[in-house]
């Protein structure tokens, strides 16, 4: 699993989480899924950046807006 290997390793995923919110239904009913999320199985402690926007799931395309979930001890640095 990528998350476990990053854990090991101490490497950072930048995840782009734009399609966490939307639902991928099968074809003539049935269940679908959603896009997976590292933020669904991550720990506090680990190396995880997550950004998200708006413009996807909320209809809002050409709209650059959006947010990050970062640890707390980047937040400060990623203040602007």
């Amino acid at each position: 699993m990528i998350l476990e290997h990053c854990r090991r390793h101490g490497i950072w995923i930048f995840a782009d989480d734009a399609y966490e919110r939307l639902y991928y239904g099968k074809e003539g009913g049935g269940s679908g899924g959603v896009a997976p999320s590292f933020l669904a199985i991550c720990e506090a402690e680990d190396r995880l950046i997550s950004t998200n926007t708006f413009s996807k799931s909320w209809l809002m395309t050409g709209w650059r807006l959006g947010w990050m979930v970062v640890p707390r001890g980047l937040s400060a640095d990623l203040e602007s």
